[in-house]
């Protein structure tokens, strides 16, 4: 159609209750005595985790003050657990020296620790917290073999669709530029996906512009694209 200038817009209409995918938090709590030594490769500067709920997975960032060697490696031990009466206890949990070869898992170099990996319970637990410790290497966790700790909270992560124009048919013929016939009504199909963490239950196509008209036509329902799934503090 001649001087018709058209454009699409998406609108998806969340889930009265979005589903929870992960949860996650920053370690930021430091509890008192710590750290108790006082190489800074032994000292935890920062710290994020994610609870991967959809794969099974755990993930976190983790920068210590400075690179380790030989000489002041630690195990940097992960854990994940829930709050009990103010402390956080840890249900599950994975440990890498952090000089050296890493653990399966974790990654990173210099004085970044980088976690992604499966872990028991990640897949369905309700977990509420989470700390990393450095610990002496190879010795069991305790107050007396632990150089500092980080303490955070977890919260939940909402999966939310997010809409993808995945093909535009005209005549059952894909098209990426429409050329219309003036007065003449024209069925244009339009795929959507979701291609976020959730389902769109309703979604509106709706399309204007200058010299346009538009009419609904019936839909069918958009589908979510598939996608690849004992401390205290």
């Amino acid at each position: 159609m001649a001087g018709c200038a058209a454009a699409l817009a998406l609108c998806a209409q969340h889930a009265a209750a979005a589903p929870v995918v992960a949860r996650a938090g920053d370690l930021t709590v430091r509890p008192a005595g710590y750290p108790t030594a006082a190489e800074p490769a032994r000292q935890l500067a920062s710290g994020s985790v994610a609870q991967r709920l959809r794969e099974g997975r755990v993930t976190g960032t983790f920068v210590l003050r400075a690179a380790p060697d030989a000489a002041t490696a630690s195990d940097l031990r992960v854990a994940f657990g829930r709050f009990v009466g103010g402390t956080c206890q840890a249900e599950a949990e994975v440990t890498t020296p952090t000089a050296g070869a890493r653990a399966a898992g974790f990654g990173g170099t210099g004085a970044t620790v980088e976690l992604d990996a499966p872990l028991a319970g990640a897949g369905s637990a309700g977990w509420d917290c989470a700390f990393a410790a450095l610990t002496a290497p190879g010795q069991p966790p305790s107050p007396a073999t632990t150089h500092d700790v980080l303490i955070g909270s977890l919260t939940d992560v909402l999966g939310l669709p997010r809409l993808r124009v995945a093909a535009v048919e005209v005549l059952r013929t894909r098209v990426a530029r429409l050329r219309l016939v003036r007065g003449v009504w024209t069925p244009v199909r339009v795929a959507v996906a979701s291609v976020g963490e959730a389902d769109a239950p309703a979604v509106r196509v709706t399309g204007g512009g200058r010299g346009c008209a538009f009419a609904r036509g019936p839909a069918g329902r958009s589908r979510r694209a598939s996608r690849e799934p004992s401390t205290s503090w």
